[in-house]
């Protein structure tokens, strides 16, 4: 029941805040703007990811009754790296300057014990951990090129998570992750009347990134036992 009322209260209030994100981003004309290598051909709101945040936090909060020391940085990463999402959104960022703090965000979560496990040498073990991160936040603002093609690919994959997972925290994520993805869809569907802009689409992979490392500190656990 909790986890569907997460991915209830995730879906409800992105598929709301969209229509108000849609009246804002006119307002403020935050448009993505046609071009020779681009499928629209008329101006489209670029800042989904707003709601998808408000969707995400509201739906996570029932699983932050008990918060320990390792949500709250696993929160921090999230948030660090939508907020750069949205401010380059907003403003534009150098590459540089957001690929630095992918590679913070993945070393917050290796600190708070989210690892791949995959080295002995724990420097060399961050080192992957950290490219593992930016990769799955990079591939998915790649993937959002196309009217609902990186929601629909990653609702898919939350799925597969909630499924396999068994940690509370991290079945929240993947409910909440599920719902934000299909409030989008009802929007971003093709033809898209709004996009989830590098906001959304590094959210997705954060979250994404996350439950990944989740699942692998869970699989080493089983084997060491």
């Amino acid at each position: 029941m909790s986890l569907l009322t997460s991915g209830f209260l995730s879906f409800a209030v992105c598929a709301c805040c969209l229509s108000l994100v849609i009246k804002a981003a006119a307002y403020w004309s935050i448009y993505d703007q046609p071009g020779d290598l681009k499928i629209h051909t008329v101006p489209i709101p670029r800042v989904g990811g707003f709601a998808m945040m408000c969707g995400f936090l509201v739906g996570i909060a029932p699983a932050l009754s008990q918060v320990s020391g390792q949500t709250v940085l696993a929160l921090l990463a999230i948030v660090g790296i939508w907020l750069t999402g949205l401010i380059d959104d907003l403003r534009g960022l150098s590459p540089l300057f957001r690929l630095i703090v992918q590679f913070g965000a993945g070393t917050i979560l290796w600190a708070a014990g989210w690892r791949l496990n995959w080295f002995i040498s724990p420097a060399l073990d961050l080192a992957i951990t950290v490219l593992f991160v930016a990769f799955f936040i990079n591939a998915m603002n790649m993937f959002d090129g196309m009217d609902g093609l990186a929601a629909s690919w990653a609702v898919l994959a939350a799925a597969g998570f909630l499924i396999v997972s068994n940690a509370p925290f991290s079945t929240s994520l993947a409910a909440c992750l599920v719902g934000i993805c299909a409030g989008l869809l009802l929007s971003n569907f093709p033809p898209a009347k709004i996009f989830m802009g590098d906001s959304g689409s590094t959210l997705l992979g954060i979250l994404l990134a996350f439950l990944s490392l989740d699942r692998s500190e869970l699989d080493r656990r089983v084997i060491n036992s």
